[in-house]
């Protein structure tokens, strides 16, 4: 069978996909009905067509992905991420090099300096370029954290940063060599969640998915899927 081509309908999903980066469930399979309609024969079978998007997209160093936000809401996201080799903390756009290292830092703490809450206080984020071996001042570092929420790099809520769907979908590699526990549920690192009470067990969930995976069943029912004993301590 011969490849498919890039068409108008690559085309404008891709177009659509570079101004809005992320997008939800939702809003792809909306995005992807409109394209069917205004072209019905080069958008038939959605993973056909998306690969060949990302065939397409494969130059740029682009690619579409998706995953559900268990850091977050627990929702599916589409993102477009950037494979090149670069630096994975490094690829937020429009950084400069203090601005990265910043960043970079930031994200470690959140990941692992947060006792499992995968959160930091504004406050608290400002200081971290004092340790960051970075040269910012208190309105630069807070003109940064603006744009890293709005960019959905971070999220901002009541007052704390925690990490975005953007750098969820994108930094995982980066994240993932940070040697983090892994999800029982989603299979995914944990940033913020619970670990088995009884060491030297691993086990963790993120807080969604311990939800999903306990909430029918009676605290005292409860069990670690690894070693057997109450998730209670």
């Amino acid at each position: 069978m011969p490849p498919h081509p890039f068409t108008d309908a690559h085309r404008f999903f891709m177009q659509v996909l570079l101004d809005r980066p992320i997008l939800s469930d939702r809003d792809l399979k909306e995005t992807y009905q409109l394209v069917q309609r205004q072209w019905p024969d080069d958008a038939k079978e959605w993973e056909d067509f998306r690969r060949v998007l990302n065939e397409g997209l494969s130059p740029l160093s682009l690619e579409l992905r998706n995953s559900l936000f268990t850091e977050g809401d627990g929702q599916m996201y589409w993102g477009l991420v950037n494979t090149s080799p670069d630096e994975q903390a490094t690829r937020a756009a429009d950084l400069n090099e203090n601005e990265r290292k910043y960043f970079k830092r930031l994200l470690i703490i959140l990941a692992t300096e947060s006792e499992g809450m995968g959160t930091i206080g504004f406050q608290d984020a400002l200081l971290v370029s004092r340790s960051a071996d970075v040269n910012l001042k208190v309105d630069a570092v807070e003109a940064l954290l603006g744009r890293l929420v709005q960019n959905q790099w971070l999220r901002s809520h009541e007052n704390r940063l925690s990490v975005g769907i953007r750098a969820w979908l994108e930094l995982r590699p980066f994240f993932e060599d940070l040697g983090l526990e892994t999800c029982e549920a989603c299979q995914q690192v944990v940033l913020s969640g619970h670990s088995c009470p009884h060491p030297p067990c691993r086990a963790a969930f993120h807080t969604w998915c311990e939800n999903a995976r306990y909430r029918d069943q009676p605290a005292e029912r409860r069990r670690c899927p690894l070693c057997g004993k109450s998730w209670n301590a």
